[in-house]
């Protein structure tokens, strides 16, 4: 499924002005990977809980994030020994990653930005492969640059889960003109597989973030002015009490997680 129309590559960078993920004071080091769990099993697997968390690698492992913003994700990682580096089109987020964070972070994208071949033991790209305007050649880039084995961790929203056909058009995550394209499971496996990646584990992410931003959209449609609504769109984005609300659709988000209809999964592919 794509956006249609949609700005050229060209055209596009307008839309990105104000976006939140660019804004360091909206950027929190999220893991869209499964805790490993405490304890092992039946019920464990049934609910979700037996996924692994972020790859294990040695020290000096050569890691790259592609879409870094202002490199919360990356500087969480420094305490694993890991060499890490980003990319990020954004010229704002990219300096902030670099001159506040300290981190080797260059604006571009992974198209435009010289980097070696077969260089890297891991990528992460977390919720950027929506915004890809030609997605296999993209991903066939980022396979490039990978050690052969090397993985490759996505994060993105599912549209294949239950509630894009409950909300229908007022889906949060398809969010147009930005995310081209809108992948389910099956889909997104099918063009990695084209771009050369083998896919090994996909993860559905216990999170209610587009339920909430979904509700905010349907009641800023149907009451015009609606707090609840402008509110409830800016959710995920550490709004006021976010976290309670977020405590107590946990049982929801496990639910959802466990029936494999995560309105986010994270998927991981290997290089072939």
């Amino acid at each position: 499924m794509f956006t249609n129309p949609r700005p050229t590559e060209d055209e596009i960078g307008p839309y990105y002005v104000g976006y939140s993920v660019h804004d360091p004071g909206d950027q929190a080091a999220d893991v869209p990977l499964a805790p490993r769990p405490r304890a092992p099993g039946l019920l464990a697997r049934a609910l979700g809980l037996g996924n692994p968390g972020l790859p294990e690698l040695p020290a000096g492992a050569r890691v790259l994030e592609i879409g870094c913003a202002a490199g919360a994700f990356l500087a969480s990682l420094r305490d694993r020994g890991w060499c890490l580096e980003g990319i990020e089109p954004s010229p704002t987020a990219a300096a902030y990653a670099r001159d506040v964070r300290g981190l080797d972070v260059r604006c571009g994208t992974i198209e435009t930005v010289d980097l070696p071949e077969a260089a890297f033991d891991l990528v992460f790209a977390w919720h950027v492969v929506e915004h890809f305007a030609h997605p296999v050649r993209t991903l066939t880039a980022i396979r490039r640059v990978l050690k052969p084995g090397g993985l490759l961790c996505l994060s993105l929203p599912n549209a294949g889960a239950i509630e894009a056909r409950i909300f229908g058009s007022y889906w949060g995550a398809w969010d147009p003109p930005l995310h081209y394209y809108h992948f389910t499971p099956a889909s997104i496996s099918a063009v990695l597989e084209k771009a050369g990646f083998a896919v090994t584990d996909i993860q559905h992410q216990r999170n209610v973030a587009n339920i909430a931003q979904s509700l905010g959209a349907f009641l800023r449609d149907r009451r015009a002015g609606s707090a609840l609504g402008r509110y409830l769109l800016r959710f995920g984005e550490g709004v006021p009490h976010e976290a309670t609300i977020t405590a107590v659709t946990k049982p929801l988000a496990v639910l959802l997680a466990a029936m494999r209809q995560g309105g986010r999964i994270t998927v991981v592919g290997r290089r072939r």
